[in-house]
């Protein structure tokens, strides 16, 4: 019971489709169902992902909108003298820091020195 799908006029995919079955009654009491199965297949079509780097384990900090550099360099102050410096991995810094939207480099009014302030965090 194989089914072989073959695409000769192309070298991309526009869907893919995995299947399994739905979840058995050892499911509800704690065992696995397919989506074990299912993620196995998967994983064999596209590949295993790699292991994230480690700061990606790490706490991240953000919000929708920080208005400039001084208040970053604010908010990791409060970490460092707080003692939680080291829990914090990533500093996010959102898109509105551009000039106009969509430009995508800093607004120097409001960031003067992003180089100095990403070597000082």
């Amino acid at each position: 019971n194989a089914m072989a799908w073959m695409a000769n006029a192309t070298s991309e995919l526009d869907f893919w489709v995995v299947s399994g079955t739905g979840a058995s009654p050892a499911a509800a009491q704690g065992t696995p169902g397919p989506l074990p199965a299912l993620a196995r297949a998967y994983a064999r079509a596209t590949g295993m992902p790699r292991q994230p780097p480690a700061f990606a384990s790490g706490f991240w900090q953000s919000k929708l909108r920080y208005r400039e550099q001084a208040e970053v360099e604010g908010i990791a102050e409060t970490y460092n003298t707080s003692g939680l410096l080291p829990l914090l991995s990533v500093l996010v810094i959102d898109y509105y820091h551009w000039r106009t939207f969509g430009d995508w480099s800093f607004n120097p009014t409001c960031w003067p020195n992003p180089s100095a302030m990403a070597k000082t965090l």
